[in-house]
């Protein structure tokens, strides 16, 4: 079944809001990383081309769009923020210290969530995570899930997250849908 079939960048986004109705976190199963990672590449083209890039979040454990020579702070920041700052986690309002240190020397934990927070505070609808199972253990998965949770239902954003790890496809009760059946038009 394929859900993605149009041409027009009006109707892809239609197609987006009836697949991804409900704000929330939503599986994207793959049968390995190399499938995730193609898939997801496939989908940026796709947004790319069809100019959805204002409306879409990426998050990537690879291509992280963090800019080393900036600031935490700066990075969280540097496509705006029409969403209010009480969306992030405390540990990224308060901690100062963190905040300004160079985005250089972050780990890919604190990475994931600066991409995620940065998408959210932009206000972007559709938030894409490519998700190695090589990136994140399965307890900073888990502990990103519940600050992303949080925010996916204060801002009517949903995280759509492609992966291979079948035992977070199987821990977490979401909606999920096989990458071989979501196909995005040329």
């Amino acid at each position: 079944m394929l859900f993605f079939q149009s041409k027009t960048k009006k109707t892809l986004n239609a197609l987006l809001a009836n697949l991804f109705a409900e704000p929330g976190i939503y599986f994207i199963s793959t049968r390995d990383n190399t499938q995730t990672a193609n898939q997801y590449q496939d989908y940026v083209n796709r947004f790319m081309q069809h100019n959805l890039m204002r409306t879409i979040g990426l998050i990537s454990t690879t291509h992280t769009a963090i800019i080393p020579y900036l600031s935490v702070k700066a990075n969280l920041l540097i496509n705006g923020n029409v969403k209010p700052l009480e969306l992030v986690p405390s540990f990224l309002q308060h901690d100062t210290v963190y905040l300004e240190q160079s985005a250089q020397s972050i780990s890919l934990r604190q990475s994931v969530d600066i991409q995620f927070f940065r998408s959210i505070l932009a206000g972007k609808r559709y938030i894409f995570m490519e998700d190695s199972q090589a990136a994140l253990s399965a307890a900073e998965m888990r502990d990103f899930l519940v600050d992303a949770t949080q925010a996916v239902k204060a801002t009517e954003a949903s995280l759509i997250i492609l992966t291979a790890d079948h035992s977070l496809l199987n821990s977490t009760p979401v909606a999920t849908y096989e990458a071989d059946a979501l196909s995005l038009p040329a």
